[in-house]
């Protein structure tokens, strides 16, 4: 039985980027940024009394993948699509013949899966997967000759996924189940793109993970987070330049003051002493940070900044044990009308005066009532150490 035990953790099965062989001739594939972003996608239960009819699968929205289907299928014209997506997390025959067997029910594991919000795991594209060639030992005649398959393989990056097939492991151990007929890290996640005659599984032979890899597919998330990186970092440079220079001044300043001479009567000296320094602070400050953030991210796989902010999310609720939602029983439909009505704030008008009722002034207010008198130059200005102007 190909679902037996013996499988290493199916992180090892995705390399590196750089590692994967892609075909020398295969073009890259477009791919939706929010693709794999299944937090608004209603769950789908598949809990049907046949053989092979009940499953786990994290839902995932079909249109998303709609551009990269006729992508794929544009180089073939063959392909057909079952006309949905979604990541198997628990297979058929995984169900059938080990789960069910020790008692475990469609329904315990899909309670599982919800308690876990299998709807928002986090999954990373790695790569464009293709079988093209024909089975090693089909069983059956039909399965005879030529296969064609596409799917996009993807990794678990913060183990979401595997928590879950673990916890069905434990339940599954826990009812008395034979704990080497389930391996929960024997998982290689995919979506289906589209196949020209059917799809095929572990069972006919086909491993779809890294070494399934046949082309790159590129993000348009990626693409516009490289000019959001660079806007980012020009604007932080010159925050990082400003504020420098701030303190360079403020340094000349006082150097000025105790020679016994005022800043203002050599104005031109001490100003490019200050910017001399500003300059230097700048680039010790921009690069270092970029050198260290660039390092730190490289060695944990992460490849732009919304993966870095899922990766510390992943870190602290680690961390903490629970998502801070958990933690303060904060359910995502509350959470979300929070936001909602906090939006609809902001677009209140005062019936009396025609003037929105929350502005910056008042939030100013509000948040420091005492320094409420302050502008915002003398607040620049007390940040820097600067005195009040004469």
């Amino acid at each position: 039985m190909l679902v037996a035990a013996g499988y290493r953790h199916a992180m090892n099965y995705i390399l590196p980027k750089h590692n994967i062989n892609y075909d020398p001739d295969a073009s890259s594939f477009p791919l939706k940024a929010t693709a794999l972003n299944s937090s608004n996608v209603s769950f789908v239960s598949h809990a049907q009394d046949k053989p092979f009819g009940s499953y786990l699968q994290q839902t995932l929205d079909f249109s998303q993948f709609k551009a990269l289907f006729d992508a794929v299928n544009a180089t073939t014209g063959s392909l057909q699509s079952r006309g949905e997506a979604h990541v198997t997390i628990i297979t058929p025959p995984e169900f059938d013949r080990v789960l069910k067997p020790a008692g475990v029910t469609i329904q315990e594991i899909e309670e599982i899966a919800q308690q876990a919000n299998i709807q928002h795991s986090r999954l990373s594209p790695v790569c464009l997967g293709r079988f093209n060639g024909s089975l090693p030992n089909p069983a059956v005649d039909a399965d005879k000759g030529r296969f064609l398959l596409y799917s996009l393989v993807v990794e678990d990056k913060f183990d979401d996924l595997l928590a879950i097939r673990q916890d069905i492991f434990n339940l599954y151990h826990k009812k008395g189940g034979e704990g080497a007929l389930f391996q929960p890290e024997s998982f290689w996640p995919h979506v289906t793109i589209g196949f020209d005659r059917r799809d095929l599984f572990i069972e006919d032979g086909i491993y779809k993970g890294s070494n399934y890899c046949y082309a790159p597919s590129e993000r348009e998330r990626q693409q516009r987070e490289k000019r959001l990186f660079l806007s980012v970092a020009g604007i932080g440079f010159t925050g990082s330049l400003l504020a420098a220079v701030a303190l360079g001044h403020r340094r000349a300043h006082r150097a000025a003051k105790a020679a016994g001479e005022s800043i203002t009567h050599n104005q031109v000296n001490w100003a490019f002493r200050a910017f001399g320094l500003g300059t230097m602070y700048a680039f010790a400050i921009v690069g270092c940070g970029a050198a260290i953030g660039s390092y730190y991210m490289q060695q944990r796989g992460v490849t732009s900044m919304s993966e870095f902010a899922a990766y510390m999310r992943g870190r602290v609720q680690g961390a903490m044990g629970t998502s801070m939602k958990k933690r303060h029983n904060v359910e995502g439909a509350e959470d979300a009308k929070l936001l909602d009505t906090a939006n609809s704030w902001l677009d209140q008008v005062d019936e009396e005066s025609n003037q929105k009722k929350i502005s910056f002034s008042k939030i100013k207010a509000l948040a420091n009532s005492e320094k409420s008198s302050m502008s915002i130059g003398e607040r620049m200005r007390a940040v820097f150490g600067f005195n009040k102007k004469e």
